[in-house]
């Protein structure tokens, strides 16, 4: 354990989630308090949530394609292109690769 606690609403702050999951997660013997009542901030990343429809829903909104743009052209004909969807997209692996020194 960490030598100094955080509050409640700051765990939760920290942790990308509101108070009463906190609270719960507490009750539910799944987080810990410190003596003095307060929140060991190391077990922010234990995985003591479970993932939401709505985390699930963004995990499946990670990009995996990106645009072909060549060295030559001008930035604002490259955003055009991307506004348009007149942008050929390349698997995002492949754009990694190619653009990956050495």
């Amino acid at each position: 354990m960490s030598a100094y606690g955080i509050s409640c609403r700051e765990f939760a702050h920290q942790s990308g989630c509101n108070e009463k999951q906190v609270r719960r997660a507490i009750s539910s013997g799944k987080l810990k308090r410190n003596e003095d009542g307060s929140l060991d901030p190391s077990q922010i990343e234990t995985g003591w949530r479970r993932p939401t429809r709505s985390s699930r829903a963004c995990a499946d909104k990670i990009k995996t394609s990106a645009p072909i743009v060549r060295s030559d052209e001008h930035p604002s004909i490259i955003a055009a292109r991307i506004v348009t969807g007149a942008m050929e997209l390349l698997p995002l692996a492949e754009a990694i690769r190619i653009t990956t020194p050495g």
